[in-house]
């Protein structure tokens, strides 16, 4: 099961220019680490003008031999730019600057077919040549369960980034444009750079994904703060996987892999098990152009 984070209703109580905190639940781990980065990964830099200060989760309910059934509570707190002596603990974003933050503690995908099977090893009979019976050969799929592989959740090469930019004039800020494209993919490389550090972030085709834009009311100076919620997953070329003799179709990095198993006799063992048919990659979000979120 993947790790959920999901904002509570009674989240987000706020006094204008005070601190608060976002209230989350985690769910799907019972490792407080992978539940701390899940939150990290969903709670927004940047809520209402404030920075996020460090995220904190406490357990309601932990079974490390069932995390399906763990949960969680996640405390994101924002605290104001000044610091208690009125000076700014951080200095705001230049007019038309850029800034980038982000995580790599990435996300989870289901597989119910392995890269390689390393080894198996069938019940111990001394009447078979060797001591062990032959297993059968699934083909690389996961925990059969007598019908289906009921597979696992594995980690994911991920990189979720938040890029935050200063319109000097919120009116070029087009929220149409950041409405139609919310999830969607890039059809062209992209190019993101911190004008602060310098920080360049480049993607291919098919790797970005455009979550949402975060935004509010003009600052003091009269420039309007918009951060996007951004992630990157990676394209993954024609045979980067084997199923039995099969390679692999080439996988741009937001689209779905999922592979169909019908039953067949294998003849070492003289039993009907499942094995792969074939093999399908799915587009799940729309494809755009995101030179319109001119960032």
């Amino acid at each position: 099961m993947p790790i959920t984070v999901t904002e509570r209703d009674t989240s987000r109580t706020l006094t204008d220019g005070e601190s608060h905190e976002r209230i989350y639940t985690v769910k799907g781990t019972a490792d407080q680490a992978e539940a701390l980065t899940a939150l990290k990964a969903e709670a927004p830099l940047i809520s209402n003008f404030l920075y996020r200060a460090p995220c904190t989760v406490e357990p309601l309910y932990v079974d490390s031999d069932h995390p399906a059934h763990c949960r969680w509570t996640g405390r994101a707190p924002y605290i104001p730019f000044d610091g208690e002596d009125g000076k700014s603990s951080k200095e705001a974003i230049a007019l038309d600057g850029i800034v980038i933050r982000g995580t790599t503690g990435g996300g989870t995908m289901h597989m119910t077919h392995s890269l390689h099977t390393n080894a198996s090893r069938g019940r111990y009979a001394p009447e078979e040549e060797g001591g062990f019976a032959a297993t059968p050969d699934f083909k690389q799929g996961i925990n059969f369960n007598g019908e289906t592989f009921d597979g696992v959740d594995i980690g994911l090469r991920q990189f979720e980034f938040t890029v935050t930019k200063v319109w000097a004039d919120p009116g070029d800020c087009i929220l149409d444009t950041l409405y139609s494209l919310s999830w969607t993919v890039n059809n062209a490389q992209v190019v993101y750079t911190d004008t602060e550090s310098g920080i360049t972030i480049t993607l291919a085709a098919g790797e970005c994904l455009f979550k949402w834009a975060d935004f509010g009311r003009a600052r003091g100076d009269g420039g309007l703060e918009v951060t996007y919620h951004m992630a990157a997953s990676p394209n993954m070329a024609d045979g980067w996987m084997k199923i039995g003799d099969t390679d692999v179709p080439a996988k741009l990095g937001w689209k779905y892999m999922w592979v169909y198993s019908v039953p067949r006799k294998d003849t070492d063992t003289d039993r009907v098990v499942q094995q792969m048919e074939g093999v399908y990659i799915e587009q799940l979000y729309n494809i755009a152009d995101h030179a319109g979120l001119a960032i």
